[in-house]
């Protein structure tokens, strides 16, 4: 008799240990699952360190103008003023690694115009924003450049 209610306690131990066990696996999965995804955090915010990079170097490009110093010695400045699109995107295409697609606009204040300069296809939900503002003859300048990963081909 004494032996019978020394194998239900060894039953109810091994019992126990299972479902400590099962638990113990339960919540290390939710806690898995409720994690965010470092991967792609990683790629947005090295996207966005990467658009703000090539706003900043186009910026501090000289335009190699005879007035260069009205645009304040900026390429940046003098393409957007002058609406040179054609000239940010080419220097972009050639910047930037040729899986990232861009989108980029401008937004004037005080009037609060925006506009899309240059839009290459549909935006994707894994994107970075970066800024670049500057002052131009009394109005602010906001150039918006949206980057995502995704081949964007011959442009």
């Amino acid at each position: 008799m004494k032996d019978m209610k020394r194998d239900e306690k060894a039953q109810m131990h091994v019992l126990e240990t299972v479902i400590a066990a099962l638990l113990f696996f339960g919540a290390v999965q939710v806690g898995v699952q409720l994690m965010p995804d470092s991967a792609s955090t990683t790629s947005a915010d090295s996207l966005g360190v990467t658009g703000e990079d090539a706003l900043r170097t186009l910026h501090n490009l000289d335009p190699g103008t005879a007035n260069a110093s009205d645009y304040y010695n900026s390429s940046l400045v003098y393409f957007v003023v002058t609406g040179r699109v054609s000239n940010i995107t080419a220097y972009l295409n050639s910047t930037l690694d040729s899986t990232i697609s861009y989108e980029i606009g401008c937004t004037i204040y005080p009037e609060g115009n925006s506009t899309t300069l240059f839009a290459m296809q549909k935006i994707v939900e894994a994107s970075a924003v970066s800024h670049f503002s500057f002052f131009y003859s009394g109005k602010l300048y906001d150039i918006r450049l949206v980057l995502w990963r995704e081949p964007r081909g011959v442009v």
